[in-house]
């Protein structure tokens, strides 16, 4: 949780200080951050908080053919195989993202820890989701 929170608060202000310079090394931006925490009470003093299904994206462009895509989340939103990986603990967060992205001519070619598009559904991204 307080990695989460540091990992937030330094890329938007890096984010922010170079916001409108372009370097040598690309751009870096805050693609994407979702903020969907859980509380919960009840009597007798007792409660709780998780941060849910929040999750932040970074993204780092150079000339719109290169790209390199971070995001990290609760790991529950990581597909997993059933039959092998046990369903990780609700509130672990970790790396559910992260792959470059090479855009070309001939099509979009990604390597690394890529979104797995089941469905029409599956190509929109947690904040797009309504329900």
């Amino acid at each position: 949780m307080k990695f989460l929170v540091a990992f937030i608060f330094f890329t938007i202000t890096l984010s922010t200080a170079f916001a409108e310079s372009r370097e040598n090394l690309g751009r870096l931006s805050m693609e994407e951050v979702l903020v969907q925490p859980y509380f919960l009470s009840q009597e007798r003093g007792e409660g709780g908080f998780s941060w849910g299904d929040s999750q932040a994206a970074l993204r780092w462009e150079m000339e719109q053919t290169l790209s390199a895509h971070f995001r990290i989340g609760d790991l529950s939103l990581l597909n997993r195989q059933s039959f092998y990986d046990p369903t990780p603990e609700r509130g672990s967060f970790g790396m559910i993202e992260a792959y470059g992205q090479w855009n070309s001519p001939y099509g979009r070619f990604r390597m690394g820890l890529i979104p797995l598009e089941y469905s029409a559904e599956g190509e929109l991204g947690e904040s797009e989701l309504y329900f």
